[in-house]
């Protein structure tokens, strides 16, 4: 059984990123592994997540989705809990998506000029079988990279549901979780459906 552990899925879910887990599940099921959302909402779950994590070896995902500024302030006391399960979840052999603000909240970074827009990136991840393009929408004053990969744990500015945009994306962090077992069973007219929203998206479709 696969684990998404979501901490605080009532204040980190501003644009929708909760849907980055069902993507998952959803996916997963397809392939017949089970899966199932955690939902993290106090320091001590944190804390057990973190202990079961270094124990087991079990191939948790950890999704932290992006708040407002009053639900970053309201985790903080959390922040200490929050890294060291970023560091059980990669130490355990599994993987992690940090989302928008709580990005900005966990790095060090400048500011500039604010973007707003939709965006495509391409990331050359470790053991990925080619490129991997992402596409989401950037609202952010930050310096930071649109990404930055740190040892199966993904950190981007995209909010909202990036792997709903980035179905490779969402293969890649299944067959981590499954160390290689996971094989892609997609309908042809889902692929063609997302590739239609992401153009769109992009102002490349009238």
């Amino acid at each position: 059984m696969i684990e998404i552990l979501v901490p605080f899925s009532d204040r980190l879910n501003l644009n929708g990123d909760l849907a980055n887990g069902l993507i998952l599940t959803k996916r997963l099921a397809w392939a017949g592994i089970d899966s199932r959302i955690i939902p993290l909402s106090s320091i001590d779950e944190i804390i057990r997540a973190s202990a079961k994590c270094s124990l087991l070896s079990d191939n948790s995902f950890l999704l932290l989705g992006h708040g407002s500024k009053a639900a970053m302030e309201s985790i903080s006391e959390a922040k200490g809990e929050l890294v060291d399960l970023i560091s059980a979840v990669k130490s355990s052999g599994g993987a992690g998506l940090v989302v928008g603000s709580s990005y900005e909240w966990l790095v060090p970074h400048a500011s500039k000029e604010r973007l707003s827009e939709f965006v495509e990136s391409d990331l050359n991840l470790p053991d990925s079988k080619g490129k991997i393009s992402a596409v989401g929408y950037v609202n952010s004053a930050s310096a930071l990279g649109n990404m930055l990969w740190d040892g199966k744990i993904l950190f981007t500015r995209f909010h909202g549901p990036i792997l709903a945009k980035s179905p490779d994306l969402a293969d890649f962090f299944c067959e981590v979780l499954t160390n290689g077992k996971y094989v892609a069973k997609v309908d042809s007219k889902l692929v063609d459906a997302i590739n239609e929203a992401k153009a769109v998206a992009l102002g490349k479709r009238d």
